[in-house]
């Protein structure tokens, strides 16, 4: 089997935390047919025991102050020479990096994709924020002639989408059932996000909204495309618990990012435009920003101007819009796609001097320029070849 993960398989190899379902389980028969002579994972709950059916596992029950302590160890221990985990912002997984950093050890990290659909991100050091690839100019990027070729075998149409989807709803339910059932057995262990049981209430919740937002958003997409062409600004939500808000951006909440935009608009954007604000569909269970946005818009003198909307097609909101606003989201490297101007107001990988927009919000509103589409061209072409695995988390890739 080739090597799909574009570097060199040492020989002992660590595992931490992976995405919820079977990928870190393959990802270990990977490692050995490509040269590793010895996977080690650690577990730190139920979930993750149920998803991993290998040798070498170890299980991390004690409390989290011992964990710097019980990494130094672990590496010693089995003298491991890499290792791979999924998202370097969960607080066990950046105790870890940084014992890395100190033994110099490799550390790759997965992540969702940079360009999506159909691509997951692995990166060495670290990924968005903490990646090795941010530059400040599209100057300072390497030219790249070749791309590397996708992966034979692997059909797009079942990579992402509802199926996958499904799978990782799935896998989700699976997961957390069991962390939250089996607790006792790794009792102080606390997951970067909610494993409550009322979480099955929340996603209940959320596709009912789901279905009833629908129809009245449809609606409102088809008279603002017909009426309001090219003449609003579009600013796509971050889920509330985004790990990319908080340590790669000023922000403390989403509601410090919507007041921002919303003061900055009523105050410089030309009076003939108009805001629409998208909610994140992961996020529609969990968080309402209706009532604030009314307040904040009608305080502001802006009532008219100004739309919250949740089932709105995002690749005609993105193509059609006057320009974007995200703190990070990747939604800004498909703006950037359709030549629609963005402008980052958080740290991300793709806002680079002549990319996205450099200067103030407060200027963006009037002159958020033109996408420069050879640049976007070679930034892609760089992420594809240096950062991007052709699949999927929840399908199989190994």
């Amino acid at each position: 089997m080739s090597n799909i993960l574009k570097h060199k398989v040492t020989e002992n190899i660590l595992l931490l935390q992976g995405p919820v379902g079977y990928f870190f389980s393959d990802l270990h028969n990977h490692l050995i047919e490509n040269g590793a002579k010895k996977v080690v994972k650690i577990n730190y709950n139920m979930g993750d025991d149920f998803f991993y059916r290998h040798p070498n596992i170890i299980c991390f029950n004690q409390p989290f102050h011992q964990l710097e302590q019980f990494y130094k160890d672990i590496i010693h221990k089995h003298t491991i020479t890499s290792v791979y985990l999924f998202g370097d912002c969960r607080y066990i997984h950046k105790v870890a990096i940084a014992v890395l950093k100190q033994l110099h050890i490799p550390v790759y990290v997965f992540e969702e994709g940079y360009i999506r659909p159909h691509y997951i991100t692995l990166e060495e050091g670290g990924v968005n924020g903490y990646s090795k690839h941010i530059f400040k100019s599209m100057r300072d990027i390497p030219e790249i002639k070749t791309i590397t070729p996708p992966c034979k075998g692997l059909n797009k149409k079942s990579l992402h989408g509802y199926g996958s989807f499904r799978s990782m709803v799935f896998f989700g339910f699976i997961y957390f059932s069991l962390c939250r059932i089996f607790k006792n057995r790794y009792p102080f262990y606390l997951h970067h996000k909610s494993v409550s049981p009322f979480e099955i209430l929340i996603w209940l919740r959320s596709f009912v909204k789901k279905y009833s937002f629908k129809l009245p958003d449809y609606r409102f997409q088809r008279k603002l495309l017909k009426e309001q062409y090219k003449n609003f600004y579009f600013v796509p939500l971050q889920v509330f618990n985004d790990a990319q808000v908080f340590n790669h951006s000023q922000f403390h909440d989403i509601i410090d990012f919507i007041d921002t935009v919303l003061v900055s608009f009523a105050e410089n954007a030309p009076k003939d435009t108009f805001l629409v604000i998208k909610h994140h569909p992961l996020d529609r269970g969990h968080r309402n920003y209706k009532q604030f946005i009314k307040q904040r818009k009608k305080q502001l003198g802006i009532k008219k101007r100004v739309f919250y909307v949740h089932e709105v097609s995002l690749p005609k909101m993105l193509k059609t819009a006057k320009a974007v606003i995200t703190i990070n989201s990747t939604v800004g490297l498909s703006a950037l796609y359709h030549q629609t101007p963005v402008k980052v107001l958080g740290k991300a990988i793709y806002d680079i001097g002549g990319l996205t927009y450099q200067g103030c919000l407060d200027n963006f509103w009037k002159s958020p320029g033109r996408v420069n589409m050879n640049n976007y061209s070679k930034f892609k072409l760089y992420l594809l070849n240096n950062t991007q695995i052709f699949g999927s988390f929840y399908r199989k890739l190994f």
